[in-house]
């Protein structure tokens, strides 16, 4: 894979993928961006974006979301790793490429530090016993 590209596997597509991180991910904000963080399990960080219909049209929708695209694209290595990455923007009339990129590397290192400095997780919990009838 190329360095700077942007394949299937860093994106974030299902519902569910952005339920997960909006339900249990913890939210990092500035006056643009805000940036939901969730722990995926993978060696790789993926991204997800998320720009409302409160943005009045597709036009400028869509540019928001290649803006994000292509800092995520551009700045992938300064961002932590194995986590999933859901960018709302907060401030759309404010945005421009250099201030999202801007933004999503500021946030990015906040977010390093605070997972820097938390304990490691917990075990998860042994899974419970099988339940129902056995040899019948």
């Amino acid at each position: 894979m190329k360095p700077l590209a942007y394949p299937k596997t860093v994106r974030l597509l299902r519902r569910r993928d952005f339920d997960r991180v909006f339900a249990g991910g913890r939210p990092f904000r500035d006056a643009r961006l805000t940036l939901h963080v969730l722990a995926n399990g993978r060696a790789e960080s993926r991204l997800g974006i998320v720009v409302g219909r409160k943005v009045k049209t597709a036009i400028v929708r869509n540019r928001i979301k290649r803006w994000v695209r292509e800092a995520f694209r551009r700045r992938r290595a300064e961002l932590p790793a194995g986590f999933d990455l859901v960018v709302l923007p907060r401030a759309p009339r404010e945005l421009d490429a250099g201030t999202v990129e801007e933004s999503l590397v500021k946030l990015g290192a906040a977010c390093a530090r605070a997972l820097a400095r938390r304990e490691p997780p917990a075990a998860p919990p042994p899974p419970p016993p099988p339940s129902g009838k056995q040899g019948a």
